[in-house]
């Protein structure tokens, strides 16, 4: 018996992008299907209860009410009781909440702006960071049915010892912990937050990125175009935007290629301090999203750590399944799987 907490972010999937850009829109309706083939995965291997965050789109309780007409599983599915105010505050509240209810694993719907928020919280437990936007880096596209598998067998057998924790960006100004981001913090000359979202590349002036990699779509991309940097590597890399210096061609926005001019990149170890002096107002953008507003000659910093989630490698985690065999069953109760094998074989 184990219990696991699922984020679903209703908002995710549904930013400017899908109007300045060819980033495709996932619906509600889709996301609470998928969560339910998450559910229905967890039921199997014994799950006791599944916490899901309130919204008043009533997307959860959707989830809830589909999972409720099995009259075998009514109680297990739980909304948390709190008001919910649409904004990101929920997902860090629901996460606190979660926190101290004892769930082993929490999988987050939504792109890579929202496993930040869940990042915030310096939660614990391990998580599953599942896409439903397109220019996304640290979350990625999986089955529901996979999920669940997977939560499943993280929460019975924990995860990996030999596990790291992501990396994330922390962001410093005038020496104050201000925010952090998990894949990249782009500083730009736009001085409010407005739509959050970064549209025109011109108002780049600097980026700072965690991981990075030719097949990414995003900020990412446009180091990642010059070099590769996954999540395993203990650096990222810095570059500063110069329009007399060298130009490549990156997709910052879905189904477009801007053309980037660039000073030298700069790899970045754990633990080592950016500095920048900005000569002007502006705002960061982390993941994605204008987030961080500063004053010209601030001193930003930034200092790339190991201080992130646990993040559960869905691939990896089921193949160690197959090897502890996972799946065998053991026994049957009215053509229900009753347990599941536990005597692991070395």
């Amino acid at each position: 018996m184990f219990k696991i907490g699922i984020i679903v972010n209703p908002f995710s999937g549904k930013d400017l992008r899908r109007i300045s850009s060819q980033a495709s829109n996932v619906g509600n309706n889709e996301k609470a299907i998928k969560v339910v083939r998450m559910i229905n995965s967890m039921k199997v291997f014994g799950a006791e209860k599944i916490y899901l965050m309130p919204d008043n789109f009533l997307l959860n309780a959707s989830i809830v009410s589909i999972v409720r007409r099995d009259d075998k599983f009514d109680s297990a599915v739980e909304l948390l009781d709190f008001e919910p105010t649409d904004r990101p505050d929920d997902t860090i509240k629901a996460v606190e909440v979660m926190k101290n209810l004892d769930i082993s694993c929490l999988i987050v719907l939504g792109g890579d702006g929202t496993c930040r928020l869940v990042a915030k919280t310096e939660i614990e437990v391990p998580i599953i960071p599942v896409s439903t936007g397109t220019n996304n880096v640290y979350t990625q596209f999986w089955e529901g049915t996979t999920v669940g598998i997977a939560a499943s067998y993280v929460a019975i057998n924990g995860i990996d010892k030999d596990s790291r924790k992501s990396k994330r960006i922390e962001v410093y100004i005038n020496g104050v912990l201000r925010d952090i981001a998990l894949v990249d913090a782009v500083v730009t000359d736009i001085p409010y937050v407005g739509s959050k979202v970064v549209t025109e590349p011109e108002n780049i002036k600097e980026v700072i990125v965690s991981m990075c990699s030719p097949a990414s779509v995003g900020f990412s991309a446009i180091i990642g175009n010059i070099a590769y940097c996954s999540e395993y590597d203990d650096f990222g890399y810095r570059l500063r935007i110069n329009e007399g210096g060298k130009t490549i061609l990156a997709p910052i926005c879905p189904g477009k290629l801007s053309e980037i001019s660039y000073e030298e990149h700069e790899r970045m170890e754990i633990g080592s301090e950016h500095i920048c002096l900005p000569n002007y107002d502006g705002t960061i953008a982390l993941d994605g999203e204008r987030t961080v507003t500063f004053r010209k000659d601030e001193k930003l910093s930034f200092v790339i750590t190991r201080k992130g989630p646990s993040k559960v490698d869905v691939t990896k985690t089921l193949c160690e399944a197959v090897g502890k065999g996972f799946f065998i069953v053991t026994g049957h109760d009215h053509g229900q799987i009753k347990t599941m094998n536990t005597e692991f074989p070395e």
